[in-house]
């Protein structure tokens, strides 16, 4: 009897001992680390949080270019390269303590970019559960371009041709389009959008044409500025074509020597057989037509 009670009163002793001795550690350590979390997740200069808008594609449309655009507002924080939180499940599973965001100050928008979220079924809902009111951009380019860029950046190293993928009929006369392969997919705005808009109301969504950013990216970003309630701030003195590179580049300031997107930016795109091209134009004429109706506004988009 009392060897057992010898034992209880030995295990206690010992797990008090340990008790007081974690207690020391945390009371000398917790200071650093609450103002180490403090700083990160809320409680001083900068914290981090979800996204208070998304440019939710299209892939190809311009999406780099545009996010990197709107970080010149010295009130928006962007996440700098693509989360893809709420169309991966691996990353979707970890759950919102999983953050991809950066810290961004008090008043401060934090804008995050991942194009395929245009074509995921499960997006739309998934991020209306986290933010009903929160801001989307869709940036979006002449479709039979976009899907020509689309082959360039993920297939033409692998010895095919557009005109293979993007027909089925091997026999040159490009009659049967491949509507199952993902850049033709991808091109088709309105199925897209109606999904969108099934969950969003067309307020909440602001079109950003790719043509239209680069011709006049101070105008445009004049508009992405306003759908976001942010002060004007950016002007056409931000931006400067570069002849190396073939399009428009940045700058934050006077100061600033400028900056241009990387060397998978802007690549060539190979020859395409014009009836191959006329064919997809006229096979995306009927889905432009639909989604000009859900957008409210007509690009100037070749039909032949």
């Amino acid at each position: 009897m009392f060897r057992g009670r010898g034992s209880f009163l030995v295990v206690l002793i010992s797990s008090v001992t340990v008790f007081l001795t974690l207690l020391q550690i945390y009371l000398k350590v917790a200071p650093n680390l609450r103002r180490r979390y403090a700083n990160e997740f809320g409680g001083g200069e900068k914290i981090r949080k979800l996204p208070d808008c998304i440019i939710i594609g299209a892939k190809k449309g311009g999406t780099r270019a545009l996010l990197e655009f709107i970080n010149i507002h010295p009130d928006v924080e962007i996440s700098p390269f693509e989360v893809h939180f709420f169309n991966m499940e691996r990353q979707y599973s970890r759950g919102l303590h999983w953050s991809q965001m950066p810290l961004a100050a008090p008043g401060q928008l934090v804008v995050e970019k991942s194009p395929n979220y245009f074509v995921s079924r499960d997006t739309p809902g998934r991020i209306f559960e986290i933010n009903k009111d929160i801001k989307l951009v869709l940036a979006v380019r002449e479709p039979v371009e976009r899907a020509i860029s689309d082959f360039v950046q993920s297939y033409q190293r692998h010895n095919l041709t557009f005109e293979r993928l993007a027909f089925k009929d091997g026999d040159g006369t490009f009659e049967s389009v491949n509507t199952a392969w993902s850049a033709i997919k991808t091109s088709s705005y309105a199925r897209h959008l109606e999904r969108w808009l099934e969950v969003f109301p067309r307020a909440q969504i602001l079109v950003v044409e790719c043509g239209d950013l680069t011709a006049d990216p101070a105008g445009q970003l004049r508009r992405v500025e306003r759908f976001l309630g942010l002060r004007p701030h950016i002007s056409q003195q931000n931006f400067f074509f570069s002849r190396q590179k073939g399009f428009m580049c940045w700058r934050r300031g006077p100061d600033d020597p400028g900056h241009c997107l990387g060397d998978r930016k802007g690549l060539k795109h190979p020859e395409v057989h014009p009836a191959a091209v006329a064919r997809l134009r006229r096979h995306f004429s009927a889905l432009n037509k639909r989604f000009f109706e859900l957008v409210g506004t007509e690009f100037n988009w070749p039909q032949q």
